[in-house]
């Protein structure tokens, strides 16, 4: 074949190959003004979350006049619009909590998602909640705002179940009436990537922290299992083989009374 018809196969080629990559996005701009977030900890703390979770480069605010400027592409603004609806909302009491919204990013697999938790007082109950769901999901993008106790979080989709199913487990009520109801059975298996699997366990009868985290250190030290804990409702979850899961059960069962 001559140089020239080579050449000009080449350049069909790679038209052809130019046509089929999609068009890049504008950036548009936007500006919010917030109705409900009062105090400029809670826009910046709303602010962190928000950017963050939606990958939105631009955003200035004027704290003074709850406004915030946003620069981003059509996908970035519009995940922002979402969040900033989901979040700048009165302060919901304890019992409107326990739910979840979704919005599904446009072209790939991962979405955003935002739990209310039940668990509020005080917050630092909220934050190591939180920060036990990030671990345990392995949830890198996962952000806090502690004036509605939500956790916003974006992934893909197996993530979003498992953070689903840990937050059902673990946002129980703290109090002693409650805790005093509780029994140590387990709340169920979630399979993971790997073959293993999570397991939730409730000690009601471990009494103090420190009790509680004894119990929990022994049978850390006797199973070569991933334990992660909850203090406030003495909870436990395990991350391990179904033989790992079923001898952490027999120990929490003999020493659990």
């Amino acid at each position: 074949m001559c140089t020239k018809a080579l050449a000009l196969m080449f350049g069909v080629l790679l038209a052809s190959v130019g046509a089929a990559q999609p068009a890049p996005e504008e950036n548009v701009d936007r500006v919010f003004h917030l109705t409900y977030t009062e105090g400029v900890q809670a826009q910046r703390e709303m602010a962190t979350a928000v950017r963050s979770v939606t990958d939105t480069p631009g955003l200035s605010l004027d704290e003074a006049q709850k406004t915030w400027n946003v620069r981003g592409t059509t996908t970035q603004v519009g995940a922002f619009a979402w969040l900033i609806g989901e979040l700048d909302k009165p302060t919901s009491p304890p019992s409107q909590g326990g739910y979840w919204h979704e919005y599904q990013l446009p072209g790939g697999n991962e979405v955003v998602r935002v739990f209310f938790l039940r668990t509020t007082e005080p917050v630092e109950n909220f934050q190591e909640l939180a920060t036990l769901l990030r671990t345990l999901a392995d949830a890198r993008r996962l952000y806090t705002y502690n004036a509605l106790r939500a956790v916003t979080v974006r992934g893909p989709a197996d993530q979003m179940a498992l953070v689903e199913w840990l937050v059902h487990e673990l946002d129980k009520p703290t109090d002693p009436e409650s805790l005093a109801h509780q029994d140590s059975s387990s709340r169920g298996y979630q399979r993971v990537a790997g073959g293993d699997m999570f397991r939730v366990f409730y000690l009601p009868h471990s009494g103090t922290v420190a009790q509680f985290q004894k119990i929990v250190n022994e049978v850390r030290t006797a199973i070569p299992i991933r334990t992660y804990t909850y203090n406030a409702p003495r909870a436990v979850v395990f991350r391990g083989t179904v033989a790992q899961i079923a001898q952490a059960d027999r120990m929490i069962q003999e020493r659990d009374k």
